[in-house]
């Protein structure tokens, strides 16, 4: 999605275009939680494009209800065998023998969700942390735009988890790896 997404940006290419919802609906489908780490890829694009089409904001809308409704549709026909198979989706959601982990109420758990985010990204050690730190402090002196897209998806999280009201168990956020 980063790939097709940045690729998107810098050509403005109907390939890209059309590539970004087929990924973010074969995500959603693959695994939920890929909601997290989508709408925060989505509000980077949205800054990115606002920043370089500044003046023509129809186009960046048309290219969002475009991206938006293909990844429902797309998200919905792939879902739909499931659905009907089980017989509705109050059946897949309401699953008596699949228990999900444990989420955390918001804002009550935030102090506790950030604690077991960071011993779960960092092992605990504080060395990992500061030393993650200060390269995140070198990125962003040098390259700006590969912070920006780490805070897009911090933004992310943290609209999702006060939409929702609850707090995602601490695995969640392993997506986030690979970009720091």
């Amino acid at each position: 999605l980063l790939y097709f997404s940045f690729r998107f940006i810098q050509t403005q290419r109907l390939g890209f275009l059309i590539i970004i919802p087929l990924v973010s609906s074969i995500g959603l489908f693959t695994i939920p939680i890929f909601l997290f780490p989508l709408l925060g890829s989505m509000i980077w694009i949205f800054y990115e494009l606002i920043k370089k089409y500044n003046n023509n904001k129809r186009k960046i809308f048309n290219y969002f209800i475009f991206i938006i409704l293909s990844t429902f549709s797309i998200t919905t026909f792939l879902y739909t065998p499931t659905i009907i198979i089980s017989n509705g989706v109050d059946k897949i959601i309401n699953n008596k023998y699949i228990t999900g982990d444990y989420n955390g109420v918001y804002p009550d758990d935030l102090l506790f969700f950030f604690n077991s985010t960071v011993e779960f990204l960092f092992f605990n050690s504080a060395f990992i942390f500061i030393t993650v730190i200060l390269l995140l402090l070198q990125l962003y002196y040098h390259y700006r735009e590969s912070i920006l897209f780490l805070l897009s998806q911090v933004v992310g999280i943290m609209v999702l988890i006060i939409f929702l009201e609850t707090i995602p168990p601490t695995y969640t956020l392993l997506y986030i790896l690979p970009f720091i």
